[in-house]
């Protein structure tokens, strides 16, 4: 990392109810080495994307890195969309979608070291129509129902997550969705449909085989049926996928109509109730570091 450079970090202290003191430690311990500029900035819930403006605009940062889950990196990545500057990650949400995606270490310590260090990579992003940008996943049923729940009571980390998980399926009623795009039209029942910009669930499950946040694509996901014994299989890591029970097509743009207004949530945070939802890829459009491998898998 050059001496020039000039770094701002965002931390949220409530992200997966976590204490953040090891971080400082470790940040401590960096600048001990590096001596780089750097400044400051706790989340407070309000007013958080207007003070990120006002830092952005009346500084020259070269990176910004993000200490929390995919609901604060995804409120950073909006303001660095076609920007030069670099987004790192420290994962200490309560699932950390993107961060296992990008293969980032979960050491606190080691996460730090690659957010400081040389290797980039460009990956795409989902445009939603009057909802933002979604960086890893974004979902309509059943989970999105979760997660408003999970909000609504204030639980925090995986313990929290797992336990309001069960009572949440058993709750769990279908919708019909029309999907439509360019060369396609689908006309389904479903517990849930999910726009992935990766392959993994925060749990480290993989939903999407074939996808990747650098292809200029993105996954719709349907689920179609739903039964107690896939419960476990959402949490492993090399899930396998039933094609009788879940659909995938792989878009650039979509179109989706609901039957009824159902549960919406974008990575991670829980946006109401909708019936309508039109999402594009903004392909190339967020520059991330990450690990050497991925940097020079990126490069070749």
């Amino acid at each position: 990392m050059h001496r020039e450079e000039k770094i701002l970090f965002v931390v949220n202290p409530a992200a997966g109810g976590r204490d953040k003191s090891l971080f400082w430690t470790c940040l401590e311990q960096a600048l001990a080495i590096h001596a780089f500029d750097h400044l400051t900035y706790r989340t407070t819930g309000e007013n958080d994307v207007q003070e990120l403006r006002h830092l952005l605009a009346g500084h020259a940062f070269t990176r910004v890195i993000v200490v929390g889950g995919d609901g604060t990196a995804k409120m950073v990545a909006e303001q660095l969309v076609h920007s030069p500057i670099a987004l790192g990650i420290i994962p200490m949400g309560s699932a950390n979608g993107m961060a296992r995606e990008l293969g980032l270490p979960s050491s606190i310590k080691d996460a730090l070291r690659v957010a400081l260090g040389p290797n980039t990579t460009y990956i795409d992003t989902i445009h939603l129509q009057g909802h933002g940008l979604c960086i890893h996943l974004c979902d309509l049923g059943l989970n999105a129902s979760l997660v408003e729940r999970y909000a609504k009571e204030g639980f925090r980390g995986m313990w929290g997550y797992g336990r309001l998980f069960v009572s949440t399926v058993l709750q769990r009623n279908r919708f019909r969705i029309y999907v439509s795009g360019d060369h396609f039209r689908y006309n389904r029942n479903v517990y849930m449909l999910m726009l992935a910009n990766a392959r993994k669930f925060g749990t480290g499950a993989l939903i999407n085989p074939l996808g990747s946040p650098r292809d200029g694509r993105f996954e719709v996901i349907m689920m179609k049926d739903f039964r107690w014994w896939d419960l476990p299989r959402l949490f492993l890591p090399h899930r396998k996928q039933h094609l009788e029970r879940e659909e995938v097509v792989s878009v650039q743009s979509v179109s989706i109509a609901c039957n009824r207004a159902v549960h919406f949530q974008v990575d991670g945070e829980y946006k109401g109730k909708i019936k309508r939802l039109k999402a594009s890829v903004i392909a190339q459009s967020l520059r991330v570091l990450v690990p050497e491998r991925l940097g020079a898998a990126a490069a070749g």
